[in-house]
C-alpha cells in the first residue's frame, strides 16, 4: 500500500484500503469536532466545548495517539473554529496553554522536527500521524528516479535506483514497527503507562459503534457548509456578547 503512492491512484480503494481508512478516520474526527463546537447553542457552552476538545487532545497525547491528536489540533486550528474569538476567550488559561503546546508539537518548522522527535522518543505502543509518513513517501518517490543511468552499464540500459528503494523500505519498516505493538491484548485489557499515569484500556464496542454512526451522518458535510455554520455562529456569539448572555 505504501509503494508508488498507491493511495492516490484511481484504483486506490483496492490498492491501499488501510491507508485510505486511516485518512478517512482522521478527516471524520476533524469534521466531528468542528460540528460539535459549532452546534452548541450559546457562547458559554461553545467555550466549554472547546475546553472538552482540548482535554480530549491532551488525553490523546498521553496515550501517544498522535494521529488523533493531530485531527483534534486540525479542527481547532481550522479557519471556521479559529476565528471564533469570543468563544476562545471563554476557554480557561490552563487549556489554552495545552492548545499552545499542540501548536509546538505540530509546528512545520524544520520539516516537522518537533513531531519527528516525539516519534523517535515515544515508547510502544503509539500511533504516529499517518500524514507525515505519507509526506515522506511522496517526497522520496517524486524526488528520485526509479531507475538511473550509470556510465559503465550503458550497454545494459538503466539500473534500479537502490538508494530510493532503501529509503522507502526504511519508512515502511517504521510503520510496521508501530503495527507490531497493539494497545489491547488478547484479553481485551491492558494497563497503559504514560509518564506517571497508569491508564486501563478496554475495547468499548458500543461507544465505537456510536461514533461510527455519528461519522456516517457527517459524511456529506462539506467545507462550505462548515464555513457557513461558522459565519452564522460568529454573528450569534457577537449578539450574545452584547447582551451579556453567557
Amino acid at each position: 500500500e505504501c509503494i508508488g503512492q498507491a493511495w492516490k491512484k484511481k484504483t486506490n480503494k483496492k490498492l491501499a484500503p488501510h491507508i485510505l481508512g486511516m485518512i478517512q478516520g482522521f478527516n471524520n474526527l476533524t469534521v466531528y469536532v468542528q460540528i460539535q463546537i459549532l452546534r452548541e447553542r450559546s457562547l458559554k457552552e461553545r467555550g466549554k466545548a472547546m475546553k472538552r476538545v482540548i482535554k480530549m487532545g491532551e488525553r490523546f497525547k498521553d496515550l501517544r495517539n498522535y494521529n488523533s491528536l493531530c485531527a483534534i489540533y486540525s479542527a481547532l486550528n481550522s479557519a471556521p473554529i479559529h476565528r471564533l474569538k469570543l468563544a476562545w476567550k471563554r476557554v480557561p488559561e490552563k487549556y489554552l496553554n495545552m492548545y499552545e503546546n499542540f501548536k509546538i508539537i505540530f509546528s512545520r518548522e524544520f520539516n516537522h522536527r518537533n513531531l519527528r522527535q516525539l516519534f523517535r522518543n515515544a515508547p510502544a505502543p503509539s500511533i504516529p500521524h499517518i500524514g507525515l509518513f505519507l509526506q515522506d513517501l511522496v517526497f522520496i518517490d517524486d524526488g528520485n528516479s526509479t531507475k538511473i543511468e550509470i556510465a559503465n552499464f550503458k550497454q545494459h540500459g538503466s539500473m534500479v535506483n537502490f538508494n530510493k528503494c532503501v529509503r522507502i523500505t526504511d519508512r515502511v519498516k517504521n510503520i510496521r514497527l508501530y503495527q507490531s505493538h497493539p494497545y489491547i491484548n488478547s484479553d481485551n485489557n491492558n494497563t497503559f503507562q504514560s509518564g506517571n499515569l497508569n491508564i486501563n484500556l478496554k475495547n468499548k464496542p458500543v461507544l465505537q459503534k456510536m461514533l461510527l454512526l455519528e461519522f456516517k451522518k457527517l459524511k456529506t458535510v462539506t467545507e462550505d457548509q462548515i464555513w457557513d455554520m461558522s459565519s452564522e455562529i460568529k454573528k450569534q456569539d457577537e449578539r450574545d456578547a452584547k447582551k451579556a448572555i453567557f
